[in-house]
């Protein structure tokens, strides 16, 4: 290295040195041990896992509205050859499998993670165990979604049968999917719940419209749980947020944001509008009326 690189290497030091960059890597060296980034960390994870129950739901959906639509009917009702039909099927399937999987990956994440961190609030709990039991505990269509996935994992994948009728008076066909009633009913593994529903039910069980009719308030039952999060500790919670904005100015003046940290501005207006949300809504026990389209 000759002098004017030395000089050059002089000068970056001492440039990085004057503008306190070396002072930020150890903050953000702190920041990553302490409990403030666990708790970004433990809010991000349930983001996470909330995120894949709403695309296995989105995509279930989606292939189930494709599979009945008008402009396939030709494909899978074609006689002759039936192969379309049955890789619709097999789709619808394997989809339904993974939406159920995820329907219980996110109960079990709930259970083993944050209602143990909400248990820290007596006050919290109380309302999540009474909105669980309101919402779920008794809830048939809850049950039959949870032993219909129990069977999957430990009886049989579930056959998918596809049919359509026309209604006599509009000549419009009606095109849907459905599971047998009678494979269902030969496992005896039934939650008494879920095997009152599944009896009371025709030969062909409309699956869709069950999982559509359970879907939107199981999910905001899990947007509800989230927000409770920041109502243990609201001291601790408002902390959370004053230190990720600090770092973040602090960042932003020695110009490492983007490349140091996984959060920015937005993600601050983001927590401060969770924050005020669940003031609101996690004042009172879990109660269901529309979907919240502000918490993702």
């Amino acid at each position: 290295m000759d002098e004017i690189e030395k000089k050059k290497l002089i000068n970056l030091y001492e440039q990085v040195k004057s503008n306190d960059t070396f002072s930020y890597i150890r903050a953000l060296e702190k920041f990553k041990k302490d409990e403030y980034y666990k708790f970004y960390l433990f809010l991000q994870s349930n983001r996470q896992v909330n995120s894949f129950l709403n695309y296995n739901y989105s995509k279930l959906v989606k292939l189930v509205e494709y599979h009945n639509s008008p402009e396939v009917h030709s494909k899978v009702w074609d006689d002759y050859n039936p192969s379309y039909r049955w890789r619709q099927q097999r789709s619808i399937t394997m989809q339904l499998f993974n939406y159920l999987s995820s329907i219980f990956a996110t109960v079990d994440f709930s259970r083993s993670n944050m209602r143990g961190y909400i248990s820290l609030n007596p006050e919290v709990e109380s309302k999540l165990i009474r909105s669980k039991e309101i919402y779920f505990d008794k809830n048939p269509h809850h049950k039959f979604i949870q032993d219909l996935r129990n069977y999957t994992s430990h009886n049989s994948y579930l056959r998918i049968g596809t049919e359509f009728s026309i209604n006599g008076e509009s000549d419009i066909p009606k095109r849907n999917v459905y599971i047998l009633k009678s494979e269902l009913l030969e496992s005896d593994k039934w939650h008494s719940l879920s095997k009152k529903l599944l009896e009371s039910q025709e030969s062909k069980i409309y699956i869709i419209d069950i999982i559509k009719n359970h879907f939107p308030v199981f999910n905001e039952f899990q947007n509800w749980c989230y927000l409770a999060l920041l109502q243990v500790t609201p001291k601790f919670t408002l902390e959370f947020r004053n230190e990720l904005e600090g770092l973040l100015t602090f960042a932003e003046r020695v110009d490492l944001a983007r490349t140091s940290l996984p959060f920015n501005q937005s993600y601050i207006r983001y927590i401060d509008l969770i924050i005020k949300e669940s003031e609101s809504r996690c004042s009172i026990p879990f109660e269901y009326l529309t979907p919240n389209t502000n918490i993702k």
